[in-house]
C-alpha cells in the first residue's frame, strides 16, 4: 500500500507553496506514495491535476468562520480517517495556527511535518499567537522544515527545535525550465510583442507583499531609458483591478501585458529579458529559482531572503532606492548566456529530483 500524505494549506491555488508541492507530486514515485489535500476550497487551480495523479481533496471551513466549528471540524475529520494517513504535511508562514497539528497528533499520525514558507506574517494578532506558540511546536510536530534558513529562523527560532530543523530546497524541474527560443518565439507572438522589443516580466499573485506598485513606478522610469519596452506580468489576485487602473492612469494600457493565470509559466520565462521581482518580504520564492533557471537577468529586493541567490543571473536592489535608480541599473545589466543558467542551479541542489530524494529519504519514512 501506498505511502499517505495529507497536504495541509488553505488553497492549492498557482502560488509558491502549492508549486512546490505540485513538482514534488509530479516527480515522486506515484507507486510509493500517495498524496492528499486538506483544504478549505476544493475548487482550485490545480484539482484536475490532483486527481489525475490519483490524489484526493477534502475540506474543512475555514477558521475565520469561527474557532469552535473549526477544532470541531479537524477533530471530527481525523477521527473519521484515524489510520488512513501515514504522515502530514502542514505548509505554513507562521505558528498563529497549530490545530491541525494537534489534532493530527491526537488521532495518531505519527509523522506530522510543520514547513515554513515564509519570514513574516503580517497582522497583530497573528503575530502575537505566533510567539505564544512557540514552546508548543517541539511537541505538536516531529519533523521541522523551511525553505530558506531566513525562514526557519522566524519559525523555529526561540522553540528549542532550531537543531532539528531542516532546509527542504523548493526543487525544480530544470529542463523544463530552461531557456527555448521557441517558447521566446512563441509568447512574444501571442501578445504582439516585437521580437526585439526588451519584456519586463512579473510572475506572482496581485497582493500587497508582491509590491505590484513599486514594479510599475520601475517601469516608468524604464521607459524613458527603452521606449520600446513592455511589461509582462502573470497571476491574478485581490489587488488586481487597482494595478490595472493605476496603468490606466499612467496611459501605459499599450506598454502592459496582464497576461493572468498561466500554467505554462516557463514559456514566459523564456520570453522575458528581466524580471523583476520587489517583493516587501518572502523566504526563498519557487519563481526565483524558476526565473534562474531560464536565466532570465533577475532584479528582487533585499527584502526576499539572500539565499535566493542562486547562480550569476540573480541581483539584489534595496527597496530604500528609488525606481529610477531600479532602472537605470537594469539598463546597466550585461546579459549572460542563458543556456547555462541551469548547471548553476543545479550545482546549489535546487533540481527536483534532490528535494523529491531528501523528502523520501528523511521525512517520508
Amino acid at each position: 500500500m501506498a505511502y499517505t500524505v495529507l497536504h495541509c494549506l488553505a488553497r492549492m491555488n498557482r502560488g509558491g507553496a502549492e508549486t512546490m508541492i505540485m513538482n514534488i507530486f509530479r516527480h515522486i514515485d506515484r507507486k510509493k506514495y500517495r498524496f492528499c489535500f486538506l483544504l478549505i476550497e476544493e475548487d482550485c487551480d490545480y484539482k484536475d491535476e490532483i486527481m489525475e495523479y490519483g490524489g484526493i481533496i477534502y475540506t474543512i471551513p475555514t477558521r475565520s468562520q469561527g474557532i469552535v466549528r473549526y477544532c470541531r471540524a479537524l477533530d471530527s475529520f481525523f477521527g473519521d480517517h484515524e489510520g488512513k494517513f501515514d504522515a502530514i504535511h502542514y505548509h505554513t508562514s507562521s505558528l498563529s495556527s497549530l490545530e491541525v497539528l494537534y489534532y493530527a497528533r491526537k488521532h495518531g499520525i505519527k509523522t506530522r511535518v510543520i514547513h515554513s514558507h515564509n519570514t513574516v506574517q503580517s497582522g497583530l494578532v497573528h503575530n502575537i499567537l505566533h510567539w505564544i506558540n512557540k514552546p508548543l511546536i517541539g511537541m505538536l510536530a516531529t519533523d521541522w522544515l523551511a525553505c530558506s534558513k531566513v525562514a526557519s529562523d522566524w519559525l523555529y527560532k526561540y522553540t528549542g527545535v532550531m537543531k532539528k530543523a531542516f532546509i527542504i530546497n523548493n526543487g525544480i524541474d530544470l529542463n523544463r525550465f530552461a531557456y527555448d527560443k521557441s517558447f521566446r518565439k512563441e509568447i512574444r507572438q501571442k501578445h504582439d510583442i516585437p521580437e526585439d522589443a526588451l519584456v519586463i516580466g512579473h510572475v506572482g499573485r496581485f497582493d500587497e507583499v508582491k509590491n505590484h506598485k513599486f514594479l510599475l513606478e520601475i517601469f516608468s522610469e524604464f521607459l524613458k531609458i527603452h521606449p520600446e519596452a513592455v511589461l509582462v506580468c502573470v497571476g491574478r489576485g485581490i489587488l488586481f483591478d487597482e494595478i490595472v487602473g493605476m496603468v490606466r492612469d499612467k496611459g501605459l494600457e499599450r506598454k502592459v501585458i496582464f497576461a493572468g493565470l498561466q500554467s505554462e509559466i516557463y514559456k514566459y520565462l523564456s520570453a522575458f529579458d528581466y524580471f523583476v521581482f520587489p517583493s516587501l518580504y518572502e523566504g526563498l520564492p519557487v519563481a526565483l529559482v524558476e526565473a534562474q533557471a531560464s536565466g532570465v537577468m533577475t532584479i528582487c529586493s533585499d527584502a526576499v531572503s539572500p539565499e535566493s541567490r542562486l547562480s550569476d543571473y540573480l541581483s539584489f536592489r534595496s527597496l530604500n532606492d528609488t525606481a529610477e535608480s531600479w532602472a537605470e541599473y537594469m539598463g546597466s545589466i550585461e546579459f549572460l548566456d542563458r543556456t547555462e543558467a541551469p548547471s548553476q542551479i543545479r550545482e546549489k541542489g535546487y533540481g527536483i529530483d534532490s528535494t523529491v530524494a531528501f523528502l523520501t529519504e528523511k521525512v517520508y519514512i
